[in-house]
C-alpha cells in the first residue's frame, strides 16, 4: 500500500467519522468501496467490520436485557442467512442491496424533510 493510498484511506476515515458522528451512519458506506477498489470486497468488508464489532461490544456493556436479546437476534440471524446468501449470485445480491441501500437513504432523506416542516 503506498503512502498516497494511506492518505486517502486517512482522510476518507475522517470524513467518514465526521458524518457517523451526525448522521450515524458513513464509515461503512464511505470506506467500503474505498477498500475494496484496493483489496477485494472480502477483505474490505472484514476491515471495515472491526470497528463496528468493538462499538457493539462496548455497547452491550451499557444496555439492558432488551437490547443484548435483538442484538442476539441480529447475529442468528446473519449466522442462519449466510448459506441463503451463497446461493444468490454476486450481481444479484450486489443489486438488492444497492437498492436497500437507496430506499434507506431516500427514507432518511424524507424523514428529515418532514420533520424539517414539523410534521
Amino acid at each position: 500500500m503506498n503512502v498516497g493510498f494511506q492518505i486517502l484511506v486517512a482522510l476518507a476515515a475522517t470524513v467518514a467519522g465526521g458524518i457517523a458522528s451526525i448522521a450515524g451512519f458513513g464509515i461503512g458506506s464511505i470506506l467500503t468501496p474505498l477498500l475494496a477498489a484496493a483489496y477485494g470486497t472480502k477483505l474490505a468488508v472484514a476491515v471495515v467490520s472491526v470497528p463496528h464489532l468493538l462499538v457493539f461490544a462496548g455497547l452491550m456493556g451499557l444496555t439492558g436485557l432488551a437490547s443484548r436479546m435483538r442484538f442476539g437476534g441480529i447475529v442468528f440471524g446473519t449466522i442462519a442467512g449466510q448459506p441463503v446468501l451463497r446461493r444468490i449470485p454476486p450481481a444479484t445480491f450486489r443489486m438488492i442491496v444497492s437498492g436497500i441501500i437507496l430506499l434507506l437513504g431516500v427514507r432518511m432523506l424524507v424523514g428529515k424533510a418532514v420533520s424539517s416542516f414539523g410534521l
